[in-house]
């Protein structure tokens, strides 16, 4: 992360490289978090574009605290909120189709099958959004507990028991269904 600080810390003064760096350590995990969220490609690609628009724009005011990764994603959730708001979609929670995509059916011991993950998917479609989105940040968008904690405005440690708790709830409600098939 001290590269991490020299980065910012350079793109700050206006380094193009150093920018460039940031972008392509944030630019996937945010695109596929901006993708499970709007589900269209060419809407997520604009969304990803303006969150780095205004993270660039944004750098000369930022103050780096160790939290970089929760500033970049409150922006893109922000562009998110933003982009619900003007076309008027009111709910945000995610189909089955999409949270298909979501979920990698070769994760060794979870998803043994397309069919294990089409059920889970059913599964974190009747989530809250909340929790929808606490997924999302931490499996699609790939950030640390500490980072959704620094998002969030909880601490890590409680981020890691949701998270816990959230996928042993997942994983019983799986194996119920799966006994109630058979």
């Amino acid at each position: 992360m001290q590269n991490e600080a020299l980065l910012i810390r350079n793109a700050r003064k206006g380094d193009e490289f150093a920018f460039a760096s940031l972008y392509q350590s944030y630019h996937q995990r945010i695109y596929r978090y901006i993708l499970s969220r709007v589900t269209d490609r060419a809407n997520a690609e604009e969304l990803t574009s303006q969150t780095f628009l205004a993270v660039l724009e944004g750098l000369p005011n930022y103050r780096h605290n160790g939290k970089f990764a929760a500033w970049v994603f409150s922006i893109a959730r922000n562009k998110i909120m933003d982009h619900f708001r003007s076309t008027k979609w009111v709910n945000q929670s995610m189909d089955e189709q999409s949270m298909v995509v979501m979920v990698d059916p070769q994760l060794p011991n979870q998803i043994e099958a397309k069919e294990r993950a089409e059920a889970l998917a059913g599964l974190i479609c009747q989530l809250a959004p909340e929790r929808q989105e606490l997924l999302r940040l931490r499996f699609v968008a790939g950030l640390t507990y500490k980072e959704i904690g620094a998002l969030s405005g909880r601490g890590a440690g409680a981020i890691k028991k949701s998270v816990y708790r959230l996928l042993e709830e997942l994983r019983q409600s799986l194996e119920k269904d799966h006994e109630s098939e058979e």
